[in-house]
């Protein structure tokens, strides 16, 4: 709740007034800035705790994760690797880096980071999820699909899990269980523009014609006037409303 946030973010403020060297005062206002979006306050704030108090691997991990939103990549790994540093049974550290390093490319050393995550444990969904399209990305498909459901068991309304297993599957040519994963993930999230378009590609594969109609149908409805796919659904859409045969294959 942003009413909540924003009352923690002040509470932090009264109480840096009156203790303005305590280390955990300003991390915990980088926190509320951190999840009200502010990130370059959050940093800011983080960096102040750190100058206080450069032994705490929570306050780099979290420094680690607005720079990562704020887009400096470079930094949000040597946050992470500081956090390991300090303790390297830290798990959200290494879930951190393996983000951060999946943004800049580094898909290998995001999977190494993922696999200590796991090891270290209690691993939360959005691990699970993480090495589960980090796999799918490398060519995984049965290791994703396996990850993925694990992180479906952890959190089942996690509507993005279902549509990544719905991918992963489809690499396997198996378009039931796609579409099954892809009408859990709409179901979710029905604003899933992605989802929708996906799940009306693989009926209109199918000979589902007029539900492939439906879902296009719906990824317009939903989607953003920039959405990246807007002009291909539309195409598909035109060609299923005029009865016109599309070409089979995969997306371009």
């Amino acid at each position: 709740d942003q009413g909540d946030l924003a009352g923690a973010r002040d509470d932090f403020l009264q109480a840096l007034k009156e203790l303005p060297r305590e280390a955990a005062a300003h991390a915990g206002l980088g926190c509320a800035h951190l999840q009200l979006g502010d990130f370059q306050k959050a940093i800011a704030c983080f960096d102040e705790a750190i100058r206080i108090d450069d032994r705490s691997a929570p306050t780099y991990v979290n420094r680690s994760l607005a720079r990562r939103e704020a887009g400096l990549l470079e930094g949000a790994i040597e946050d992470a690797t500081k956090a390991i540093g300090i303790d390297p049974q830290c798990a959200g550290a290494y879930n951190n880096r393996a983000t951060a390093r999946v943004d800049s490319g580094d898909l290998k050393g995001a999977l190494a980071d993922l696999d200590e995550a796991i090891r270290i444990g209690p691993a939360p969904a959005s691990a699970w999820f993480n090495r589960g399209r980090v796999k799918a990305e490398l060519g995984d498909s049965d290791g994703a699909i396996a990850d993925l459901t694990r992180a479906i068991d952890l959190d089942g309304g996690m509507a993005t899990a279902w549509f990544h297993r719905a991918a992963a599957r489809l690499s396997k040519r198996d378009p039931r269980g796609a579409l099954a994963d892809l009408s859990q993930a709409v179901k979710l999230d029905p604003s899933y523009e992605e989802a929708w378009f996906i799940r009306g590609y693989v009926r209109m594969m199918e000979g589902e014609r007029e539900g492939a109609i439906e879902d296009f149908r719906k990824a317009l409805d939903v989607s953003p006037p920039g959405w990246k796919e807007r002009q291909r659904t539309q195409e598909l859409l035109d060609q299923l409303e005029h009865r016109e045969a599309p070409e089979p294959g995969p997306r371009k």
